[in-house]
């Protein structure tokens, strides 16, 4: 088994401006992002309407799209916010 050295970024949406204004802060998203070329290798999704984001998360792993790409065309704002997360924690994790 191949050794991979990746990041997460996990967004609370509690800590969203988008879902404070619409009273829906219940969930979590988390990308684990694959640390030499920002490669998205999954997501998890937490909330009531995770297929809502899923969906278009499951595109982007297909796509082989970065997190940058998929930050950029999906749910723009939870997507961005736990990328960025991941890249300012610096957190590096090889499994």
């Amino acid at each position: 088994m191949k050794k991979v050295e990746y990041m997460t970024g996990k967004f609370p949406f509690r800590a969203n401006s988008r879902t404070n204004t619409n009273l829906d802060t219940k969930g979590t998203v988390k990308f684990m992002i694959e640390a030499m070329t920002d490669r998205i290798l999954g997501v998890h999704n937490i909330d009531p309407n995770a297929s809502e984001i899923i969906a278009e998360a499951t595109l982007a792993v297909e796509c082989g799209a970065s997190s940058q790409e998929a930050s950029n065309h999906c749910h723009p704002k939870h997507i961005q916010d736990s990328s960025l997360w991941a890249f300012s924690t610096g957190v590096v994790k090889t499994d």
